[in-house]
């Protein structure tokens, strides 16, 4: 790697850095702290650098060895549905191993779930409601052609949570029905 620099301004560099603590046990303010952070924040470091960590903490005090020890911070749980053991942390209420078992044991799906919106829904949840809740098939309610290719249309164009105000169009005929009520 080609320096910017010479020798001799390397050198001039190096002098007059020496003694420089670059700010070491300087009281930084909120803001300094919290710019540091976001400059650091992604940042990966080299498997090298994450050796030389490794070495240089072996043998500190650090973990069981640290005098202020308190016995870790996970703990062995039971689950709630499966009664299977797994370990979490301590102060955390998990009572579940998986989310599976924690969506199997409240049955969270649809109405019951707590970010379910009902009729306050948008444009994309209303659709992926409608596809997920009303039988598919591969034939055009206008036209009766076989297209791999199919959309649901709304009749009214209020789009709400009614499954008789749903058709199933081939895109061809949805574009004729959008654009005979003002769609785009």
């Amino acid at each position: 790697m080609l320096s910017m620099h010479s020798i001799e301004t390397r050198k001039k560099i190096s002098i007059a850095l020496m003694g420089n603590t670059n700010g070491l046990g300087k009281i930084k303010s909120p803001e300094t702290i919290e710019k540091i952070r976001k400059a650091n924040t992604g940042k990966h470091l080299s498997i090298i650098t994450r050796q030389k960590i490794s070495k240089n903490r072996k043998g500190k005090m650090m973990g069981s060895d640290h005098p202020n020890w308190k016995g870790g911070m996970k703990e062995t749980k039971k689950c709630k549905k499966c009664e299977k053991k797994f370990t979490a942390w301590k102060y955390t209420n998990r009572k579940y191993c998986s989310q599976i078992c924690g969506i199997r044991d409240r049955d969270m799906r649809m109405e019951k779930s707590p970010v379910w919106k009902g009729d306050r829904v948008k444009y994309r949840g209303i659709h992926m409601w409608i596809q997920n809740n009303k039988p598919h098939t591969n034939i055009c309610e206008k036209c009766g052609n076989i297209k791999n290719r199919m959309a649901w249309a709304n009749k009214d164009h209020k789009y709400k949570r009614n499954m008789e105000d749903w058709i199933r169009l081939c895109p061809k005929c949805h574009k004729k029905y959008d654009k005979k009520y003002n769609r785009k």
